[in-house]
């Protein structure tokens, strides 16, 4: 599953933002996506 190109802009923008505690949030995410792909694959 590939997710929208918009998406993944506005998660480079949170990433970017000054709350680190979002930023922790949307890193987990990142992993647990990451880590479905690979098992995926």
């Amino acid at each position: 599953m590939l997710k929208p190109k918009t998406t993944i802009d506005e998660m480079i923008k949170l990433l970017k933002s000054k709350n680190i505690k979002f930023k922790l949030m949307i890193k987990k995410k990142i992993k647990k996506v990451l880590l479905q792909k690979n098992s995926n694959e």
